[in-house]
């Protein structure tokens, strides 16, 4: 983040103890547990004209993906992320904004399936005043992101009926509010996601063929995490490491059989499921360092049934 302090006053009038001391007094021990913070150093290869460093891991499937989204960063066209849930398509769509010419506007993140379908159009396109009784008029999604980026997740819920609008939002580079005529122009780019099969889904009749193809410009297709043994141990640490900052814990790594039990484990949740494990853990764990005690049964199970088949 950022703090800035300015001046009022000229600068040959003196600045008041008090307010020093007060300024003092709130950032000395922040400043104490930023100086306290442990670098996670994941040993990720860096990629050329990627500005987001916030993927970890050294698997080449993700390394590709990631080269990917350095050389398709800059142009504006639709891209489609796929994966499963937990893969990290939001920190993807986020490496896209980041390192873009977008990157000094807005990234909006809308979640297609938490948001009630009577409600998704008055979030993606915006409320004019009157639309219905009591409601002030609002910008939607698009008008916020300005020249920024719009994240679509979880695409593959939405109705038909709005999938044509968005259709239209993305072709013409407008979008009108509920209860208004008057179109608004749009400039932010189109970034959605999905865990579902898009081409399932239109063979079935519930996602358009044009939608699919327009968001489909550029695809990225993120690998599961049971497909990224390699990555594990690297993830481990830098969960392990934010966690204890957070909880204040002394924890500062995991044993071997912990690590093994991990690199063998199925995550059927992925990425997601692996942090949630690991901020359980540290929370749990009563020295320095997470032992196979710490884990949830389903992983101590795991472990146990693969040492009896070895």
């Amino acid at each position: 983040g950022l703090v800035r302090l300015q001046r009022r006053t000229p600068l040959h009038k003196r600045v008041d103890s008090g307010v020093l001391e007060v300024v003092s007094n709130t950032l000395a021990s922040a400043l104490v547990r930023l100086a306290e913070l442990k670098a996670v150093d994941a040993d990720t290869p860096r990629i050329p004209g990627l500005r987001f460093r916030g993927v970890i891991g050294r698997n080449q499937e993700m390394l590709d993906v990631l080269d990917m989204v350095a050389r398709t960063a800059a142009p504006g066209v639709p891209v489609l992320i796929r994966g499963e849930s937990g893969t990290g398509k939001e920190l993807v769509a986020r490496a896209l904004h980041e390192s873009s010419p977008r990157a000094d506007h807005p990234f909006i993140a809308v979640n297609c399936a938490a948001v009630p379908e009577s409600l998704l159009e008055a979030e993606f396109f915006g409320v004019e005043p009157g639309a219905a009784t009591g409601v002030a008029a609002r910008p939607g999604k698009f008008e916020q992101a300005g020249k920024g980026t719009i994240f679509l997740d979880e695409i593959g819920d939405m109705s038909l009926s709005l999938q044509a609008k968005l259709l239209r939002a993305i072709e013409e580079k407008t979008v009108v509010r509920v209860g208004s005529t008057k179109e608004t122009r749009i400039e932010a780019r189109v970034v959605a996601a999905t865990n579902m099969d898009l081409e399932l889904r239109e063979s079935q009749g519930l996602f358009r063929r044009d939608l699919l193809y327009r968001l489909n410009t550029v695809q990225l297709a993120l690998p599961p995490l049971r497909r990224r043994p390699e990555d594990i141990p690297a993830l481990t640490e830098y969960f392990i490491t934010r966690a204890a900052q957070e909880y204040g814990r002394p924890v500062q790594g995991a044993s071997d059989d912990v690590l093994s039990a991990f690199v063998l484990f199925s995550w059927t949740g992925n990425v997601r499921q692996l942090q949630h494990v690991v901020e359980r853990a540290v929370i749990l764990c009563s020295g320095n360092q997470i032992q196979m005690t710490d884990l949830p049964m389903e992983l101590r199970q795991s472990r146990a049934g693969l040492a009896e088949n070895a």
